[in-house]
């Protein structure tokens, strides 16, 4: 019987974790996958808040991504021992992107806001 804090991962969070937990170029690709697969959820996040958000800020969605993706991606790593497998690696890894993406989108909306009111 496994202890409720125990959980068994499957095998493809269990691959991302040892690669991310490598050295040399296998950890290289590993990050790159990461930060393009993050890269890619905070795109689609972003863009699909595209018409809720203040013209000047949906005008540089692909920037605020691009760091969204950075910031999650320095993240998860910081944090690879807290993964407990209770979800895939990919789906804990989500959270972080849509965290940056989100944060970044709503900063921006108020400076804009902000600015626009003086």
């Amino acid at each position: 019987m496994l202890n409720s804090m125990t959980t068994e991962l499957d095998d493809d969070s269990a691959r991302w974790l040892e690669e991310l937990r490598s050295q040399g170029p296998l950890r290289g690709q590993a990050h790159s996958r990461l930060h393009e697969i993050l890269h890619r959820v905070t795109r689609a996040e972003a863009f699909r808040r595209r018409d809720t958000l203040p013209p000047d800020v949906a005008g540089d969605l692909d920037d605020l991504c691009l760091q969204a993706a950075n910031d999650a991606v320095v993240a998860v790593l910081g944090k690879l021992d807290g993964f407990r497998g209770a979800s895939r690696f990919t789906t804990w890894a989500y959270k972080f992107a849509l965290l940056e993406v989100s944060v970044r989108l709503r900063r921006r909306a108020w400076s804009t806001r902000s600015s626009s009111r003086r």
